[in-house]
């Protein structure tokens, strides 16, 4: 075992592997030119007992020396609370209050916040090893930017076991508007003096949040920079916020939001529209290998 790992309560011993008995050791990330901004992480839950833990030993045993971990729990009535109090020596801040939505809850964290960087990982998702130090060498090579994103896997069902590769497409706000952009956002890290700027996530917005405030952040001006590694895996399950909990009226929910944003954009900068076509014949041409890695995933999941 390295030295995190010796101090993090040890996992039932059925469990093995990435969290539960490997950690990241950081060995590879030791160049002494490179410096190690403070990350604030925030992670949301609502009775999410069955994952949590998993996601905060993926935050913890990242190892890395400059971490602020602030986890809010909506009020759980489950055995989410008992465990986040198992590790709460290891935490800033928690509460198991009774919030107001996703948004609400983020915008709570991070005003405990005091990092450089704002993360966020919900209680169903689990960062990779070694994301936070692979985050900081890019960020260190490419400082002049305001929101760095990357790649990951989305895990269908509750297992991580089955998963496939999830690429973000390089940022375009007319893209993103014509609903021709993904990001994945657990692969999301945002400088914190432009998160305050834009006010944080709009709380009214209770489908389409961190969608919304991807455009906040264009709009101010913010330099968006992608790295081409995964940062983390998304679990989508029926339950799961974006697994389609509430079904129709939900994903209805959702698309209104998504289109009202647009509008929004659209007002402001009366961008030219282009069919599918022609934007997927740019997006080959700007990223082509991005591009394809997309195409080979969808044609093995057909």
């Amino acid at each position: 075992m390295n030295r995190f790992l010796k101090q993090v309560i040890e996992p039932n011993k059925n469990k093995k592997g990435w969290p539960w008995d490997i950690e990241s050791s950081g060995s590879l990330f030791q160049d002494a030119t490179i410096s190690f901004p403070k990350i604030s992480v925030v992670t949301i839950s609502y009775n999410q007992g069955q994952f949590i833990e998993e996601t905060i030993r993926s935050v913890l045993l990242q190892n890395y020396p400059n971490l602020e971990y602030i986890v809010i729990d909506g009020g759980s009535t489950d055995e989410s609370v008992e465990i986040i109090q198992k590790y709460s020596s290891f935490l800033n801040y928690w509460e198991s209050v009774k919030d107001n939505g996703p948004a609400n809850a983020l915008n709570k964290g991070f005003s405990h916040a005091n990092g450089e960087l704002f993360y966020y990982l919900n209680s169903d998702d689990v960062l990779l090893p070694d994301t936070f130090f692979r985050v900081a060498q890019f960020i260190s090579e490419n400082p002049d930017f305001d929101f760095y994103y990357g790649h990951g896997f989305i895990s269908e069902g509750t297992s991580l076991e089955k998963k496939y590769p999830a690429f973000s497409h390089k940022w375009n706000l007319n893209f993103y508007r014509l609903n021709s952009i993904t990001i994945f956002q657990p692969s999301t890290f945002i400088r914190a003096d432009i998160f305050k700027l834009c006010g944080g996530f709009n709380e009214s917005n209770r489908t389409h949040w961190d969608g919304e405030l991807l455009v906040d952040l264009a709009i101010k001006g913010a330099r968006f920079k992608r790295f081409e590694f995964p940062a983390a895996i998304f679990r989508i399950y029926p339950e799961s916020q974006s697994g389609g909990v509430g079904g129709t009226s939900a994903l209805n929910k959702f698309y209104e939001a998504r289109d009202k944003i647009s509008q929004r954009v659209q007002e402001q900068y009366s961008f030219k529209n282009y069919p599918k076509i022609i934007i997927k014949i740019i997006q080959f041409a700007t990223d082509p290998i991005v591009t394809t890695k997309r195409i080979i995933v969808k044609l093995k999941r057909i």
